[in-house]
């Protein structure tokens, strides 16, 4: 008996094709305010793992799903924010950082992609 067990499925690994091909989707609740520095300051409900909110209402405090958090983006992260328009491809936005900026395809593709990791760790975007 193993004690623990992988998941039944597909188990198959995004190929970087398939990852530059999906489309970012900004989560609806996120609320961005715009900074005197060009930056923005996200506003955004992140859910509480069940077993947290589960231990909370055991211990008696009101019912709570989520925690409101906020995230302070530069104006480079602000900018790659504003090309998320829920249509457009990771390589699309690649293609534009890297042209506003001036930078390599390469170099831009690393920082949007590794930015837009970062966004759906916290529950701002997915990746259709």
């Amino acid at each position: 008996m193993k004690l623990f067990r992988r998941k039944r499925g597909i188990d198959r690994q995004l190929t970087r094709r398939d990852a530059l091909d999906g489309v970012p989707v900004k989560n609806p609740l996120a609320q961005a305010t715009r900074q005197e520095d060009g930056g923005l300051l996200l506003d955004y409900p992140m859910a509480l793992p069940h077993w947290v909110a589960a231990a909370a209402r055991a211990l008696g405090h009101r019912r709570q799903n989520a925690v409101p958090k906020k995230l302070q983006l530069d104006r480079l992260g602000a900018a790659t924010w504003h090309l998320v328009d829920d249509r457009s491809s990771v390589r699309d936005i690649v293609a534009r950082f890297a042209e506003t900026y001036q930078l390599d395809n390469r170099e831009s593709e690393i920082a949007v992609t590794q930015f837009l990791r970062e966004l759906g760790k916290r529950g701002l975007i997915a990746i259709h």
